[in-house]
């Protein structure tokens, strides 16, 4: 309540005593906004002498964060943030919207700026799962490879024959030609020494 300071036109007054800055329990005076006519002298007009006083901060219930997926399962350990009853917890904060590998933020379920209090109290930031890249589909590289590592027929005939190997067709008729006079002259020499 307001206290009253009597006096006769051109008395002076001081009200900068403890007399009138009160300790008032659950607050602090707030000395950055003390009037200026604290002290003075009486007038024929009333004048008033205003103090302004803070609450002092009262320790609230903490709020516990949670981060969730979507079935509500956890995926990133909890904050727990403490404050004063009355402060707001400023849920848009990057502090508390994590980045978490795999997830993405759903803003749709966002939840709302809270007001500590004096109980403890509980959100949950939801996280969807990011869909999984699609898988490199191995059939075709090894396609690629075997197609890379084959020769094409302008090549394979191109190679050289290895020992003992005879491809050319001219060499083939030759053999069989020789094959063929050898066992003339063979069936020949038989018949001869038959006789």
């Amino acid at each position: 309540p307001a206290q009253t300071i009597n006096g006769n036109v051109g008395d002076s007054f001081d009200a900068s005593t403890d007399q009138y800055q009160l300790a008032i329990d659950g607050y602090s005076l707030d000395t950055s906004k003390l009037p200026f006519n604290m002290t003075g002298t009486f007038t024929d007009t009333a004048q008033i002498v205003s103090y302004v006083y803070t609450k002092n901060p009262v320790p609230a219930g903490d709020i516990t964060i949670q981060y969730l997926d979507q079935n509500g399962k956890q995926i990133h350990s909890s904050q727990v943030v403490s404050g004063n009853i009355g402060d707001i917890l400023d849920t848009l904060k990057d502090t508390y919207q994590l980045t978490i590998e795999g997830y993405s933020l759903d803003f749709s379920q966002l939840p709302k700026n809270i007001t500590f209090n004096e109980h403890t109290q509980i959100i949950s930031y939801v996280y969807t799962e990011n869909s999984a890249p699609a898988p490199i589909n191995s059939k075709t590289n090894s396609n690629t490879a075997i197609v890379n590592t084959s020769l094409a027929p302008a090549q394979a005939k191109a190679q050289l024959p290895k020992t003992g190997e005879s491809d050319s067709p001219t060499i083939k008729i030759i053999e069989m030609l020789f094959l063929l006079i050898l066992t003339f002259f063979t069936f020949i020499r038989w018949k001869k020494m038959a006789k």
